[in-house]
């Protein structure tokens, strides 16, 4: 039997949702794309960085690019890797929009035997016009996946 689309997400929401830090920034999984997936990010006053705009605090759109970003990595894997950030930069272009989500597109454009190479945008509604920019490099540890010791 042949998984749904609705069901294979459903499966990542599970995985993402596993990590308690994903659970308290509320991360959504919103799709798998050829080389990696889109998170989202729900806008809450908890996490706003900027009282006066209401722009959401730039640790948070850090944290939902690396999150994004690792699971990119682990959609290419044919088996399940350790593997931890061993670069992240992003490049902020311009304020969040006060009430609205924030999402993050990760690409996992290069994979070697040691070394995974990411990049990606965030951004509200339209990918084409980014709130920031990112690239991020993981390195393989070697080790198993939280998941991998949970039985899953």
């Amino acid at each position: 039997m042949t998984a749904t689309t609705d069901q294979i997400l459903e499966q990542w929401q599970k995985k993402l949702s596993f990590l308690p830090y994903n659970r308290e920034l509320d991360l959504r999984f919103g799709e798998l794309t050829e080389r990696g997936c889109v998170l989202r990010l729900p806008y809450r006053k908890e996490l706003i960085g900027d009282p006066e705009s209401g722009a959401l605090h730039v640790g948070a759109i850090a944290a939902l690019v690396d999150t994004t970003f690792g699971y990119a990595v682990h959609s290419r894997l044919s088996e399940r890797r350790g593997f931890a950030t061993l670069d992240l930069r992003i490049e902020h272009l311009q304020r969040s929009t006060a009430g609205q989500d924030i999402l993050c597109i990760g690409d996992c454009h290069k994979l070697t035997a040691t070394i995974a190479f990411v990049r990606g945008s965030v951004y509200h509604d339209d990918p084409n016009a980014a709130i920031a920019t990112a690239v991020g490099i993981y390195m393989f540890t070697g080790g198993v996946t939280p998941m991998e010791t949970e039985g899953n």
